[in-house]
Parts: C-alpha cells; sequence; structure tokens
C-alpha cells in the first residue's frame, strides 16, 4: 500500500533580520494519509459546525489567528474569551483526531540571509514530516507528499525548495502549490497552530495576562 500524504503548511513570523522582525521563523504542517483525507475533511467541516451551534462563529468565517486572537479585534462580534474556546476546540480537534499528524519546525533567527532561513526551515520540516511518516505503525518505503500552502505567504519559489528535493529525493511529488487559505480548513488550523507558537515564544499583549495560557498548552501537546 503506498502511503501518499499530503502536508498542509502555514508560517508564523517572518524571515527577515532588520529592527522590528520576528524572533523566529515558524512552519506548521498537518500530514493527511491520502486513503484518509475524505473521512478527515467531514470531520473538519463537523468541527466547524460546533463552532458555529457553540459559539456563534460564521460558518463561513475564515480562522486567520493573527487577526481572529487579536485583543483589539471585534471579529465577528465575539469577545476575545469566546474566539479563545473557539481556538481551544479548534487545537482540541487537532490534538485528539487519530488520523492528523502534526508537525513544526522553530528556526531562531540569526543575522544572514532571509533566503537561507526559508530554506533551512522548509528542509528541516521536510525531514520532520517523513520522520513522522517513517514513525506510522504500518511504514512504507513508498513515501511521497503533496504540499499544499497559503498562497498568499507561505508557498516557497521553486529555486529554493529544489535543493530539499535532492537532500529527499522522491519525498515531494509536486512541488508546494498555493491554495487560499479561507478555502481551505486545514490551511487555517496549521496557520493557527504556527501562530500560538510563535505566542509561545513572544506573547501579543492578548497572551500576556495567563488568560489564553491553556491554549498554549494545548498547542504546545500537538507535538510533545
Amino acid at each position: 500500500m503506498s502511503r501518499m500524504h499530503f502536508l498542509y503548511v502555514d508560517e508564523s513570523g517572518d524571515t527577515g533580520t532588520k529592527a522590528g522582525a520576528s524572533s523566529h521563523f515558524i512552519l506548521c504542517g498537518l500530514l493527511i494519509h491520502h486513503s484518509d483525507w475524505q473521512a478527515t475533511y467531514l470531520d473538519a467541516k463537523a468541527m466547524r459546525r460546533r463552532l458555529t451551534q457553540q459559539f456563534g462563529l460564521p460558518a463561513e468565517a475564515e480562522l486567520h489567528a493573527s487577526e481572529f486572537l487579536s485583543k483589539n479585534s471585534n471579529q465577528y462580534q465575539l469577545s476575545l474569551t469566546s474566539r479563545i474556546r473557539c481556538a481551544l476546540h479548534a487545537v482540541g480537534f487537532m490534538l485528539n483526531h487519530p488520523r492528523l499528524r502534526p508537525v513544526r519546525v522553530i528556526i531562531e533567527k540569526e543575522r544572514g540571509d532571509p533566503e537561507l532561513t526559508y530554506a533551512q526551515a522548509w528542509n528541516q520540516l521536510v525531514a520532520a514530516a517523513l520522520q513522522r511518516i517513517a514513525d506510522e505503525r504500518q511504514p512504507c518505503p513508498a513515501v511521497g507528499m503533496i504540499v499544499i500552502c497559503d498562497d498568499h505567504r507561505t508557498a516557497p519559489k521553486h529555486d529554493l525548495i529544489r535543493p530539499i528535493l535532492q537532500t529527499h529525493p522522491g519525498a515531494i511529488i509536486e512541488l508546494p502549490f498555493g491554495l487560499n487559505s479561507q478555502d481551505s480548513d486545514f490551511l487555517q488550523l496549521a496557520d493557527l497552530s504556527a501562530f500560538l507558537t510563535k505566542q509561545a515564544l513572544t506573547p501579543s499583549s492578548a497572551f500576556q495576562d495567563g488568560h489564553a495560557l491553556p491554549l498554549i498548552r494545548r498547542n504546545t501537546a500537538l507535538f510533545e
């Protein structure tokens, strides 16, 4: 049986080194085996319906974490407490779902070429994803991934990804292709996890008073 996977990836932070740049660059991904994709897709849709029924989140709302969890945001007329509860439920979905395999990379940036930081992050993410696949109960040498990114931010330039194809031959079936995150629950979940990873390292005002600490802890548990 083949072990082809989809890998949904989003980022947080930036690769720059100028004043005001983030201290870390983060990639988070969700691995889904191709034979599990449809069932997991339906489960994600059911999770989104629960967010509507329990918290009033509009059915078509995008969970863009940096805006959704901002202290100054009034997105969808939901209080910050309600939005944190939505995020807790979404992270709990990732934590408890038997077919989702979260992976992430945290690059502590040093002064240097931003493109090298980007390439380093992607190389490590691909290696981490391959390790997760190898750790499955019934690993198979026929390994390959299709990588899906947010087409506005995350998808890397092809000249940066080609060396990874040489380092991990056969790992990526196709070069990463873009998808609008508004159209993908999986990309929104990857974005949420990447954002929460960044908050654990350099918290914004919404994450400094402790009331969002359970959300940080739940996201950390994804990778333990």
